[in-house]
C-alpha cells in the first residue's frame, strides 16, 4: 500500500496533531496542570448553602462575556465544601465545562469551587501561560465534544480529559500569542459595550416616540384609536400548485428564516400547497411564546419576495395609504400589542407552546396611531438609530471573526509571531 507523504515545510515537523513547529511539543493536559473535578453539596441540607464560597455551574460560564469569572449565582459554606467532592480552586485556574455545554471555559479571579459539570485545571508548571491554555482549550471545543460519552447527556471523563493532547509552544511564544488574542478580546468587549449602549438608546427612543410620550418638533395632533382590522386585511392566500418553495419559520430574534436553516432539516409536510403564501411587506403573527416575547411575535417579510408559512400563523397586510408600513413594523417590534393580546389570549388553550388567539380577536385589537406625517418622521429617526446598531453589530461580528481566524493560525503554529 502506498503511504501518504506529508509535505512538511522547513522548520516544522509531523506530530499526532498534524504539522507543527519543530520546537513545539504535543503534551497531555495532565502534564500541564493538576485536574480537579467538582461536586454538589446535598441540596436538602440548608447549612451547606448560602455561604461565602463561590460555587460555579455551567450557566455561570455561558453568561460570561469575557474569559474571567469573578462571581457565581450560588455560594456554598465551608461545611458544604467539606461534605462534597467539590475542590476549592485558587485564582488563576481554568474551569472547563465537560458536561452538556462541553468546552465552555473561564479563568478564576478568586477562590472558587464548581459542580460536577466541570474538569478544572490548576497549572503546575512555570512554563505554562494560563491565558494561552484557555485560548487553546476554547479553540478545540470540537475535540473535547468528541470525547464525550453517555446516553442521557454527553460527559468527558477525568481520565479522558487528562489525556487530552495539547500543542505546546515555548513559554515566550505562549505569552505573545495570549497577548495578541487578549488585545482582540479587549476590542470585542469595547464594541460589545457600544452595541449595548446603542440598543438601549434605540429602545428608549422607541418607547418614547411610538407611544407619544415624546413628540417630535412640529407635531401636536391627537393620536387616533383604530382597530388592527381597520387598517389591515387578513391574508389567507394558499400556495396553489406549490408556486413557492421558500418554506419559512418566524424567529423572534431573526425574523423570517428558511425552515431548513432554522431546524437544520425539513419540517413542513411533503405537500405545501395548503400553506399560506405571503408576499414582501406583508406581516405574520407567530403565536409561539418564548423568553422576551411572552405574547408571540409579529414580523414583516423582507427577506424574500414570497414565502410559504404554516396556517398556524395569522398573516395580514396593511391596506390603508394613511398608515406607514415602516412605522407599523417598529410598533409591533416594541410589543405594543402585548396588553391587548393578553386580554384575548386563552390561557387554558395553550398547546404545544402556542397562544390561543383567533384571527377575529387579533384583528379586533386596538392601536393608537399618530398622523401619517408623524408616523413617517418617527420611522425615519428610528431607522437611522437602527442603522447605527446594525453597523456596530457588523463591526463586532467582524472582530469576532478576526479573532477566530487568529486563534486558528497562532495556536496551531501555522503563523508565527516575532518575539
Amino acid at each position: 500500500m502506498k503511504q501518504h507523504v506529508v509535505n512538511i515545510p522547513q522548520g516544522y515537523k509531523d506530530s499526532p496533531l498534524g504539522v507543527i513547529p519543530k520546537e513545539w511539543k504535543v503534551l497531555p493536559l495532565k502534564n500541564l496542570g493538576n485536574v480537579f473535578s467538582g461536586g454538589t453539596p446535598d441540596t436538602n441540607e440548608k447549612s451547606y448553602w448560602n455561604g461565602n464560597i463561590l460555587w460555579c455551574t455551567p450557566s455561570d460560564i455561558t453568561k460570561l462575556r469575557t474569559k474571567l469569572i469573578t462571581d457565581t449565582t450560588y455560594k456554598i459554606t465551608e461545611l458544604g465544601l467539606k461534605n462534597s467532592s467539590a475542590a476549592l480552586l485558587p485564582p488563576g485556574c481554568i474551569l472547563v465545562c465537560t458536561r452538556a455545554t462541553i468546552g465552555n471555559a473561564a479563568i478564576t479571579v478568586k477562590e472558587m469551587s464548581t459542580n460536577q459539570g466541570f474538569k478544572n485545571i490548576e497549572p503546575i508548571k512555570k512554563d505554562v501561560d494560563i491565558d494561552w491554555l484557555f485560548y487553546y482549550i476554547t479553540l478545540n471545543k470540537h475535540r473535547l465534544v468528541q470525547l464525550g460519552v453517555g446516553s442521557t447527556f454527553l460527559e468527558v471523563s477525568k481520565k479522558d480529559f487528562e489525556k487530552f493532547k495539547v500543542i505546546v509552544p515555548p513559554l515566550s511564544e505562549q505569552q505573545k500569542i495570549a497577548e495578541v488574542l487578549s488585545t482582540w478580546d479587549e476590542a470585542i468587549e469595547k464594541q460589545s459595550q457600544l452595541v449595548e449602549k446603542l440598543e438601549l438608546r434605540k429602545k428608549g427612543l422607541m418607547q418614547q416616540l411610538l407611544t407619544g410620550r415624546k413628540r417630535l418638533p412640529g407635531f401636536s395632533g391627537k393620536w387616533e384609536q383604530v382597530k388592527l382590522g381597520d387598517i389591515s386585511k387578513r391574508i389567507v392566500r394558499k400556495n396553489t400548485n406549490e408556486k413557492c418553495s421558500n418554506v419559512v419559520t418566524i424567529s423572534a430574534q431573526k425574523g423570517f428564516i428558511l425552515q431548513t436553516d432554522f431546524f437544520n432539516k425539513k419540517i413542513a409536510s411533503e405537500t405545501i400547497e395548503n400553506y399560506y403564501l405571503v408576499k414582501r411587506n406583508e406581516f405574520c403573527y407567530n403565536k409561539s411564546y418564548c423568553n422576551g416575547f411572552p405574547m408571540g411575535t409579529i414580523k414583516r417579510l423582507q427577506e424574500f419576495d414570497e414565502a410559504v408559512v404554516t396556517t398556524l400563523y395569522i398573516c395580514f397586510a396593511i391596506q390603508k395609504e394613511s398608515v406607514s408600513i415602516d412605522f407599523m413594523e417598529q410598533y409591533f417590534s416594541l410589543g405594543l400589542l402585548n396588553k391587548e393580546l393578553m386580554k384575548i389570549a386563552n390561557e387554558g388553550g395553550r398547546a404545544h407552546g402556542l397562544l390561543n388567539v383567533t384571527p377575529k380577536d387579533f384583528l379586533n385589537i386596538n392601536l393608537m396611531l399618530p398622523s401619517f406625517d408623524e408616523q413617517k418622521a418617527i420611522s425615519e429617526i428610528l431607522s437611522h438609530t437602527n442603522n447605527e446598531v446594525s453597523l456596530a453589530k457588523r463591526k463586532l461580528k467582524s472582530l469576532q471573526e478576526q479573532k477566530k481566524g487568529l486563534m486558528q493560525v497562532l495556536l496551531t503554529g501555522k503563523r508565527r509571531i516575532r518575539l
